[in-house]
């Protein structure tokens, strides 16, 4: 179901963006120029980006196996127009056997192993903490220097490794979303589409062109996140414009798609642990907090189950081919019509963790050019912000808590979890005016606070 706005009014927004250049020693508020951000859908559509209907014609955004070749062979001459630096790819997982890492030996192509929770990082809203969230400007600046990246002027692109597991293909996406939520232009970044064995045998790579292993980090890297001049921190929708959101509070001019990247059982809430063959497996108690619920060896969960008011449930894998690459522009457009989405909606996207959301978000924001926003915090923090009692025997929130989200209202197909399978909530502030100040921190490292 798609927000109406019948007051027609814009959120606006009171941060400021950094135009100066800082390196790493650099955090003098002396050495920037501030400027006020333009409305948050102005932002938003800003950060969209449209693919050629063939992907084989983009030089960022979904890029495909054959472009990235023809980089690799070749990079200082065949490099995008306007890129001035080096070739890096990010790969998030080893390929498989045969495929591990595309050739580096290029002259400035560089191909590091990382891993997705290079880009995740337990934080603080301001009312609870959450796991894997976009990481601070501190765990950022850090992996620029591993890695030796210049953020501004290198061509980043961001790598599955392997698609025939799912879950590289969404750290690829989650690459992505925390590079450009610090500010790397669109023209320096890129998701590359399938693994590198499912690229061969699409026959987009050449099965001669791997390496056994990647290029060693340096360790040497000078710049920080505040060279990088855009302030795109609107990629992230926080708790409290959820909140906003789903009481009608602020909702975008144009409109909003809740789209929840889950599958059925999730999204309906049905609260039993697995259905795995066809056999339903109930919860059991656990022992206590683990910092992820749902996860670990004591498995809790959250709270409740269901799904956030008024979202449409668009299951992440209906967006990809049998081998993990993005299906075709014209397949996915006619797939998020069907999800609602109308033109000047503004889609926010979540699931678990917001890991499977960054498959929806590929798709929305950089096939189809559509404004999109993450709801980094997920199911996993709104599904605990209840007044209900968890496995230690206390209550999550406060029952006078604004930040309650356990009603009809706030949660549609609402189930509770048995008391003694929730995970404990780390309250940091049930009272607390805002529930943003992931971003509010982020935008005061940009400018060296």
């Amino acid at each position: 179901m798609a927000y109406k706005n019948s007051s027609g009014s814009k959120w606006r927004v009171s941060a400021l963006v950094v135009v100066g250049v800082l390196a790493l020693s650099g955090c003098d508020s002396s050495d920037v120029t501030l400027k006020p951000l333009p409305t948050t859908e102005e932002r938003v559509a800003g950060l969209a980006q449209v693919s050629a209907d063939d992907y084989a014609q983009n030089v960022n955004g979904l890029i495909t196996g054959d472009t990235l070749s023809r980089w690799m062979a070749n990079w200082p001459q065949d490099r995008p127009s306007g890129v001035t630096g080096r070739l890096v790819v990010l790969q998030v997982a080893k390929g498989d056997a045969g495929y591990e890492y595309p050739a580096h030996d290029g002259d400035g192509v560089r191909v590091f192993q990382v891993s997705g929770g290079d880009f995740g990082q337990t934080r603080s809203n301001g009312v609870i903490n959450t796991p894997s969230m976009v990481p601070d400007g501190t765990k950022m600046d850090a992996f620029l220097k591993k890695y030796g990246i210049d953020p501004v002027n290198d061509l980043l692109v961001c790598s599955p490794g392997s698609s025939a597991n799912l879950s590289n293909v969404m750290n690829a996406g989650r690459c992505w979303y925390a590079l450009r939520y610090w500010g790397v232009r669109k023209e320096n970044l890129a998701v590359l589409d399938g693994g590198n064995k499912q690229n061969v045998e699409a026959g987009l790579m050449a099965a001669a062109s791997f390496a056994a292993n990647p290029s060693t980090p340096p360790e040497n890297g000078t710049l920080s996140v505040r060279a990088l001049t855009d302030d795109n921190t609107v990629l992230l929708a926080t708790l409290e414009d959820m909140v906003k959101l789903v009481k009608g509070q602020s909702v975008p001019k144009g409109g909003a798609l809740l789209w929840d990247a889950r599958g059925p059982a999730e999204y309906y809430g049905e609260n039993f642990a697995s259905s795995a063959g066809g056999v339903i497996k109930p919860k059991v108690p656990c022992a206590g907090k683990d910092g992820v619920p749902g996860t670990g060896d004591d498995k809790c969960y959250p709270a409740m189950e269901g799904s956030i008011g008024n979202a449409v449930m668009g299951q992440y894998t209906d967006l990809l081919r049998p081998d993990g690459r993005y299906k075709s522009k014209s397949e996915l457009q006619s797939y998020v019509a069907g999800l609602g989405y109308r033109s000047g909606n503004i889609i926010y996207g979540y699931c678990r963790t917001s890991t499977r959301a960054m498959v929806s978000m590929v798709a929305s924001a950089l096939v189809l050019g559509l404004p999109t926003r993450i709801y980094d915090g997920a199911s996993t923090q709104w599904n605990a912000l209840a007044n209900y009692q968890n496995v230690e025997g206390g209550f999550n929130l406060p029952v006078d808590s604004p930040w309650r989200t356990d009603s009809p209202l706030m949660t549609a197909h609402l189930n509770f979890n048995p008391s003694n399978t929730v995970e404990p909530v780390d309250v940091r502030n049930a009272y607390a005016s805002h529930a943003d100040a992931i971003v509010v921190s982020d935008r005061a490292y940009k400018l060296g606070k």
